[in-house]
């Protein structure tokens, strides 16, 4: 929840997708409003009954009561909560079996505010003892969280293709040897929690599509409809499976939260700049020689600095272009190998 004392406005987070629930929300708000106070439902109130939300709204309402007696004016109201706190409060879902913290200054601060803000969690919070490193421990989950292509157990694979607007996620049989003789629906059900762990790890939000491995028995595509959405259930967030489209892709609608892992692990590529491609090396030739040509005569004798690749496309099939290209300008156009260049790119100097 988020508490205006003074507010008047009564709201609740467009990242709810459910109408029913946003409507809920709103009417519990307006009956437990006093005077001009205004409230906001945020994200995480989805799916919380109305006794926990109006003791969130109590312990707020004393805390605001608490700022005139130990707040000098003018001073800080707020402060988000350390890494670990936050940690605690966002990323917690029920379901969960352990909480584990390898220090022991951290552990203390973890059970203390959970002690304090989500009693529930504190029976889970325990200190890690293993002789391994515990963040070695998760090193293959993070590995596959970051992967465009993560196998599943018992055979199959799914590979992960993001746009700006939405997420697709492909099912097939894998390269492990005769899952192509398995049945379709042991596979798709197994990838259906896998992707279910990959959405959370990744926190993927928007739109989601799956495109499963065909079946034509509806009773199978009924069963992975519901083993998905039971799936899902363990999320922090509420994920709604949308069902299966006429062309068979099923849509999973989940809301959108903070940055997603591959944006806080990974910067764009300067080579492709984020296509996911680089230009062929033939293209990459022609595309310098138009330039050339459109420029005419840099000021001197025309060179093309090159990537490997582009050379060696220049010395075979662009042999040619860069021949005609000197005549039309009037000048033979040199081409020079630049080690330091990435594949597929070229700079256009001159020399005296």
């Amino acid at each position: 929840m988020v508490f205006n004392p003074v507010g008047g406005e009564i709201a609740v987070s467009r990242r709810i997708p459910a109408a029913n629930e946003r409507e809920r929300l709103r009417t519990m708000l307006l009956d437990a409003a006093i005077g001009d106070e205004g409230w906001l439902a945020r994200t995480a109130a989805a799916g919380a009954n109305d006794d926990e939300l109006l003791d969130e709204m109590e312990e707020l309402r004393a805390a605001v009561a608490e700022w005139p007696n130990r707040t000098a004016v003018p001073g800080l109201l707020y402060r988000e909560p350390d890494a670990v706190s936050r940690s605690l409060r966002d990323l917690t879902y029920e379901g969960m079996t352990a909480i584990l913290v390898d220090d022991g200054p951290t552990l203390t601060a973890a059970q203390t505010y959970a002690e304090t803000h989500f009693p529930d969690l504190v029976p889970l919070i325990a200190r890690y003892g293993g002789a391994e490193p515990l963040l070695d421990r998760i090193e293959d989950d993070l590995a596959q969280a970051l992967a465009h292509r993560v196998a599943v157990r018992g055979g199959g694979a799914l590979t992960f293709d993001s746009i700006t607007a939405l997420t697709a996620v492909d099912v097939d049989f894998g390269s492990a040897p005769g899952t192509g003789r398995r049945n379709p629906l042991d596979i798709n059900l197994a990838a259906a929690d896998e992707i279910a762990r990959q959405i959370r790890l990744r926190d993927i939000g928007g739109l989601i599509v799956i495109d499963f491995i065909r079946m034509r028995d509806r009773a199978d595509r009924d069963r992975l409809i519901e083993t998905m959405a039971a799936a899902v259930e363990h999320d922090r967030l509420p994920v709604q499976v949308m069902g299966m489209t006429r062309a068979g892709l099923v849509e999973v609608l989940r809301p959108r939260g903070r940055v997603g892992l591959r944006t806080l692990m990974e910067r764009t590529c300067p080579v492709c700049v984020g296509t996911g491609g680089v230009p062929a090396p033939a293209a990459a030739a022609l595309e310098a020689l138009r330039r050339v040509m459109a420029s005419g005569r840099p000021g001197g004798r025309p060179v093309i600095a090159v990537a490997p690749d582009v050379a060696q496309a220049f010395a075979e099939v662009a042999a040619a272009p860069l021949a005609e290209a000197g005549q039309r300008i009037g000048g033979a156009i040199a081409i020079e190998t630049d080690d330091a260049l990435p594949p597929g790119a070229f700079e256009i100097r001159s020399s005296a």
